[in-house]
């Protein structure tokens, strides 16, 4: 998988190997940057010459929107559960807090 690169690192990758992969940044007819993870090949005729180019891409400003609308939210339900928590059992939550990995913040820390 190649890091990001620009359209001629690419089409160069494509003419010499046949095949490219990995996040390169696009520009939309209507001026807005992409950036996407691209997969790309060289089609070839019959004599062994490139005809052209197929490929699939995913759009991974999106990708990230949704990654990071998807980590509020987990945030927030998992800051409900421990509030219930300590609401209901607070020597459960002083265990929890004790969990390696578990990352809480208790209402009455919050200041």
């Amino acid at each position: 998988m190649a890091e990001i690169s620009n359209p001629e690192e690419t089409i160069q990758a494509l003419n010499e190997i046949g095949f490219w992969e990995g996040e390169t940044c696009r520009v939309t007819k209507a001026g807005k940057k992409l950036k996407i993870y691209l997969k790309a090949r060289a089609v070839f005729d019959d004599g062994g010459r490139i005809k052209g180019y197929v490929g699939s891409y995913h759009d991974l400003n999106r990708y990230n929107q949704d990654e990071k609308r998807l980590r509020k939210t987990l945030k927030s339900t998992i800051q409900a559960i421990a509030n219930t928590i300590e609401k209901r059992d607070p020597r459960l939550s002083a265990m929890l807090i004790a969990l390696p990995n578990f990352h809480w913040q208790s209402p009455k820390r919050w200041g």
